[in-house]
Parts: C-alpha cells; structure tokens; sequence
C-alpha cells in the first residue's frame, strides 16, 4: 500500500485543518522504519552551510 491510498482510507473523512494533520500523523507513522529507504518517504539531509 502507498502512503497516499493510507492517507486517503484514514483521513478522508476530516475537515480541512484535521485532514492535514491526520495526513501528517499517518505519514510519521507510515515512514517510522522507512525514512529514505521507500518513495513516499524520502528526505533531505539538512545542511551545514557555512
């Protein structure tokens, strides 16, 4: 399953403010052993520019 059809099954039903934090707490924990390794869970590293 891709994170946006787990996003879309468990959110659908919020209100506008709600969804975007439900799309937020289903990605933390859609990612938590996935960051970097799966597709919708990729990151930046930060930078230290100087």
């Amino acid at each position: 399953m891709r994170l946006a059809e787990t996003q879309q099954a468990g959110c659908s039903d919020e209100g506008a403010i709600s969804r975007l934090i439900c799309n937020e707490r289903v990605r933390l924990r859609f990612c938590r052993e996935r960051w970097n390794a799966h597709p919708d869970c990729m990151v930046e590293s930060p930078r230290n520019d100087p």
